[in-house]
């Protein structure tokens, strides 16, 4: 998927827009049409050869039909495209649900009230990159969206309410699909469906437990810290879902890692101030324990320069 930023989408062209639109619908489960995109939306849809062929073949199928006609219906291509894969019963669930996707990941991956402010490439940082998640540069985008934190929290709300959505319109067709293509291709997006999701509810605790741990150690206030530590528990909870649950889905992508953007992966510092342990550092001091002192590192990361002080 090609996100573009609101303040720029008036110089693209109008039939390039639709173009993009429609490339945005064969997101599935946070990846993107091409296969080998350097970004936080790298192709994920299951390690299974055909698991990925599926809609690495939807993406080509979008693009090809625009190419050929910038006013064909997004929509349609997804129908005609679903029937194909999943059987003519199943095409109007499963379109909606393509046309949900890439939605729901924009709300996951980006923050946008700091995407509007941001100059330059990177509209979140690389907050989410190919396989990891960092932490590191939690506090910049805190610091650049802080003004608009209830428009975040929703965001990360309707982020999870879009997966949850996705999931059950799949759900709603399992008769039809495994009547027409069987269980095993009904599964293998399943499994997809169920990472996004779990990826969804990480990444939305994740953001709004560190984000109202900041608001926090500014304010002082009972009420952020409360909310962080709400938000970090449910954060701990989804994550070790990721790491056990999802981890072991049929025809499933390799899973998320916690890690910071160490250039030296081997140096023992790649998860220092990475999701995971700025999570846990946080968790401890809001539950008023003294930090050891890789927790202290964590939340202090001074190395890169946009990191987090630590938590008084």
């Amino acid at each position: 998927m090609i996100v573009t930023r609101k303040n720029r989408s008036q110089t693209i062209p109008r039939h390039w827009t639709k173009r993009l639109c429609a490339l945005g619908v064969a997101l599935l489960a946070g990846h993107t049409v091409a296969a080998n995109a350097a970004s936080p939306m790298e192709t994920r849809l299951g390690s299974g050869e055909k698991s990925i062929e599926r809609y690495t073949e939807y993406g080509y199928t979008a693009a090809s039909r625009l190419a050929q006609n910038c006013d064909a219906s997004p929509r349609q291509i997804a129908e005609d495209w679903a029937a194909k894969e999943f059987g003519a019963k199943a095409a109007t669930n499963v379109a909606e649900m393509l046309m949900l996707s890439a939605e729901c990941v924009r709300k996951c991956v980006y923050i946008e009230a700091f995407a509007r402010e941001h100059r330059g490439w990177k509209p979140s940082l690389n907050l989410m990159r190919d396989d990891i998640i960092r932490g590191e540069v939690l506090k910049q985008l805190y610091d650049g969206s802080k003004k608009s934190l209830p428009e975040v929290f929703a965001e990360k709300d309707e982020a999870v309410a879009l997966a949850a959505r996705t999931r059950s319109l799949y759900e709603n067709s399992r008769r039809d699909i495994t009547a027409e293509r069987g269980e095993r291709v009904y599964q293998e997006s399943l499994s997809s469906l169920l990472y996004l999701e779990n990826l969804a509810q990480v990444m939305d605790h994740h953001i709004k437990g560190m984000f109202s741990c900041y608001q926090w150690q500014e304010t002082r206030e009972a009420a952020p810290a409360a909310k962080a530590q709400r938000e970090l528990l449910a954060w701990r909870a989804a994550w070790a879902r990721h790491q056990t649950e999802i981890a072991k889905l049929a025809g499933g992508a390799s899973i998320y890692r916690s890690q910071n953007r160490s250039q030296n992966p081997t140096d023992g510092s790649s998860t220092r101030g990475a999701m995971a342990e700025l999570c846990e550092a946080a968790l401890q001091t809001l539950a008023g324990k003294t930090t050891n002192h890789s927790s202290a590192q964590a939340m202090e990361s001074p190395p890169p320069p946009h990191c987090n002080p630590e938590i008084k």
